[in-house]
């Protein structure tokens, strides 16, 4: 009932209405939640529920309140809440979905426990120059990774590290107790040691089948010295439905999964056998065929292991030894060549049934080109998918993004580089977690940092002025009038509007391709910094964009090209013309071809170069030109040495493009950097990075020892993004 009729009914009942009683008012709604009643260990998960009464409506939207810029967790729609890798407390909150304004909450502690070490095989025989697998479990820890080393040194055997956690040691021809060291790479200080006792002989070991079918029944012996001697038969943690009997005769359960059997005789030694139970092991690697990359790159490439309820885990190894390394990128891996070229073969065990392998060979090339130089200093985090702005006495600033490309943990500082000094310092915090936003300097103190994602949920209206002479960030008066992220600002320096930042299109969600709901934007509007406020344009674009690129041309109109239409799932080939005089967009000429995550560069004499870009998940080693005399692409010369997209470009002060990193075809992230000539309109290789980027950023130093030059910063390729910057020359 609304508050209005109530009060009708009560004015009536006070002049002597019939009804005696007084009208009561409907409940209020109210919501509770239930939470844990113990700390939960960081990482884990926890099922939170909500009543609601007052209403009928029983929904509710869960959040996590934030604080600061803590990680603070994920909670899904049905309220199940991943903890970070942090301590707390943290307050879930369940809103009705009936009355916005009334909510419910409740504090989960997360408690992050102290890294630990254990190898799991300590005490275990092996005979002189036998082998035996390792295998370090950490807790504690996001990071499951150990470095294995041998502390009495080489004499006491030798070790392969054969993934994360797992290491081969081979015993040395001479027999004696020896030990094995794993060491956290999450936190060196933390170390396990392990004895192997080395016999003269094969010492005591398990021998058996790798895999057992569903049901079957196989006899696996126990031996000490190649001697089958008699032991006792037990199941390391869940024996999942299988049984041994006292003769060593195992019989497979109905369920695919992994078990570990362990044998010890009447001398209490003890050896293992991880046995799978699965019909068949199948491990395959998505890899493109004959792939070839520069010692500058990194191949990423996926892995499947079926049935589904067997280990997923695999060992990885490369030969020749000094071919390179395979490192854990996201949910797939990365492949680091060495600083020899030729081919390299990366093959794959599977844990579940090491008779398994698969392998690849990929052809290594020379990366052409110096190494580029480091500045004075580092910034304060690693950065994907940032902004970067230079302000107008030089200052470059990195703003936001996530500090690794696996994992979200998204960021709101900022870093300042001083181009005199070649180092940076911390900058002012923005008010809000921001990726795949734009920043743009106002002048020689602020910048304008708009959109984004902040969590992977909804992209964000709102902007923000990064004020450095203050220290501070100050939200705008109001938002924008749609959320937008990989968008594109403008300064305006004609018509009516000169002064103002014109904000471009873009998408309103966090995943541009095959979202409906998700769609691109043509809307434009306006920010006044002396007002601090956005306000709507007049016009629109004649296309819905998002990943386009919008350039100054030298005479004030901007040039607006190619783009992705996620309502329409397209890349686009057309290019338009923004007029700030007469307020209109208007066609121009179209690319050659379509193109969505390219760069666009104004040149010294006025045409634009567009460089690169993706098309249906084709990536382009193509450029093309825009003379804005004809209003008409041109070729040019030749192609780049390798397709790229996701890529950055720069102008350098001898008038040449730098373009850098990128990847291909979402298998090979680049980090070679080549460069266009405007005077033969060519492409040649410039250099290697330190490290392959993808979606770096690259701001051109305008003062300094290194004026002129180009400075690079993150980019997402290994798990965890670098934080090293590097200047091209």
């Amino acid at each position: 009932m609304r508050p209005i009729a109530v009060s009708a009914l009560l004015l009536l009942a006070s002049c002597g209405s019939e009804s005696k009683d007084p009208v009561t008012p409907p409940p209020a709604v109210a919501v509770t939640v239930s939470g844990p009643s113990t700390a939960i260990a960081a990482g884990s998960t926890f099922q939170f529920s909500a009543s609601v009464t007052g209403t009928t409506n029983s929904a509710v939207t869960w959040s996590v309140d934030r604080i600061g810029n803590t990680n603070i967790g994920t909670i899904t729609v049905g309220g199940l809440y991943t903890a970070p890798f942090a301590s707390g407390p943290f307050t879930v909150r369940a809103t009705s979905v009936a009355d916005v304004s009334r909510s419910g909450t409740a504090v989960v502690f997360v408690a992050v426990r102290a890294v630990a070490v254990v190898i799991t095989q300590d005490g275990v025989s092996v005979g002189s120059g036998g082998s035996v697998q390792l295998t370090a479990v950490v807790t504690g820890s996001a990071n499951p990774g150990v470095t294995w080393d041998l502390p009495g040194g080489s004499t006491t055997g030798s070790l392969i590290t054969t993934g994360p956690a797992n290491a081969t040691y081979t015993a040395p021809n001479s027999g004696g107790a020896f030990q094995v060291r794993a060491t956290s790479v999450q936190d060196p200080s933390k170390v396990a040691l392990a004895s192997i006792n080395v016999g003269a002989g094969s010492g005591f070991r398990v021998t058996g089948p790798a895999r057992v079918a569903p049901g079957a029944s196989t006899t696996f012996t126990a031996s000490f010295n190649d001697v089958a001697e008699s032991a006792t038969w037990t199941f390391d943690g869940d024996a999942a439905g299988c049984t041994v009997s006292s003769a060593g005769v195992f019989t497979a359960g109905t369920r695919q999964t992994i078990v570990t059997l362990r044998a010890t005789d009447a001398s209490s030694r003890t050896a293992i056998a991880h046995v799978a139970v699965a019909n068949q092991v199948i491990l395959e690697i998505q890899v493109p065929t004959n792939p070839t990359l520069s010692t500058a790159d990194m191949l990423t490439f996926y892995w499947s292991v079926s049935p589904v309820g067997v280990s997923s885990e695999v060992n990885w190894s490369v030969s020749p030894s000094s071919g390179g390394t395979t490192v854990p990128v996201d949910y797939f891996r990365g492949f680091i060549p060495g600083a020899t070229p030729g081919p390299v073969t990366l093959t794959a065990t599977s844990v579940a049934d090491p008779s398994v392998k698969t392998s690849f060979t990929a052809t290594v090339t020379t990366a052409v080109g110096a190494a580029f130089s480091a500045p004075g200093g580092a910034p304060q985090s690693p950065r994907y998918e940032h902004a970067a702005a230079t302000l107008a006495d030089g200052r470059i600033v990195l703003v936001g993004g996530q500090r690794s490309r696996g994992a979200y943990e998204a960021l709101t500082t900022t870093d300042v580089f001083n181009p005199s000094s070649g180092t940076f310092s911390n900058g002012p915090a923005l008010k809000s977690t921001r990726i795949k936003s734009e920043a743009l300097a106002l002048d020689a103190n602020r910048l304008l940092v708009t959109g984004g994602v902040e969590d992977y949920n909804l992209a964000s209206n709102t902007g923000e002025i990064v004020d450095l002479s203050s220290g501070a960030s100050t939200v705008a008066a109001n938002a924008m009038n749609t959320r937008r992220l990989l968008h594109q600002m403008v300064p305006l320096t004609t018509g009516a509007n000169a002064g103002k930042i014109a904000i471009l299109g873009g998408f309103n969600g966090p995943v541009p391709y095959g979202v409906p709901t998700w769609q691109s934007t043509a809307l434009v509007e306006l920010f006044d910094p002396a007002t601090n406020r956005f306000s709507a344009y007049s016009a629109s674009m004649k296309s819905a964009r998002g990943m386009f690129t919008a350039t100054p041309l030298l005479d004030g109109r901007v040039l607006i090209v190619g783009g992705y239409d996620a309502g329409a799932f397209t890349t686009l080939a057309s290019a338009e013309i923004f007029d700030p005089v007469t307020g209109t967009f208007t066609f121009t000429g179209s690319l050659s071809k379509p193109r969505s995550a390219h760069t666009a560069t104004r040149l010294a004499n006025g045409t634009v170069l567009i460089v690169g870009g993706r098309d249906n998940g084709t990536d382009a080693t193509t450029a093309e030109l825009y003379n804005p005399a004809t209003g008409l692409f041109e070729s040019v010369n030749g192609n780049m040495t390798g397709a790229r997209s996701n890529h950055a470009a720069a102008l350098m002060g001898d008038g040449r493009v730098a373009v850098i990193g990128g990847e291909d075809g979402e298998n090979l992230v680049r980090g070679s950097v080549e460069v266009y000539d405007p005077v033969s309109r060519t492409f040649a290789p410039l250099g290697r990075m330190s490290a392959a980027r993808r979606r770096p950023t690259a701001s051109v130093i305008l003062s300094g020892p290194n004026a002129g030059r180009v400075l690079v910063f993150g980019g997402g390729a290994e798990d965890k993004v670098s934080v090293a910057a590097e200047i091209v020359r």
